[in-house]
């Protein structure tokens, strides 16, 4: 194979892997809405509400958009420290 071919291999790779995650962990959502639902059907509304917190922590907006938006104000600071 060529060098394009090469490169259109790798991208097909990525996209398909990329698709396999989206896959799992759209799988995970699914599992913990039908977990969280579940629980409060059965009146449980604590184990309802920390697995809706979890979740959320765990997802793609909870624990990792608190880090980065963390290091994004590290990094401010860092260029006002800089600009003095």
């Amino acid at each position: 194979m060529n060098e394009p071919d090469n490169i259109f291999a790798e991208i097909v790779r990525v996209i398909k892997e990329a698709r396999n995650n989206a896959y799992r962990k759209v799988n995970e959502e699914l599992i913990l809405i039908f977990g969280a639902l579940a629980s409060f059907v059965q009146g449980e509304i604590g184990i309802d509400i920390s697995g809706l917190v979890i979740g959320f922590l765990f997802s793609p907006y909870g624990l990792p958009m608190i880090g980065a938006t963390a290091i994004a104000f590290i990094e401010l600071i860092n260029e006002k420290i800089k600009a003095i």
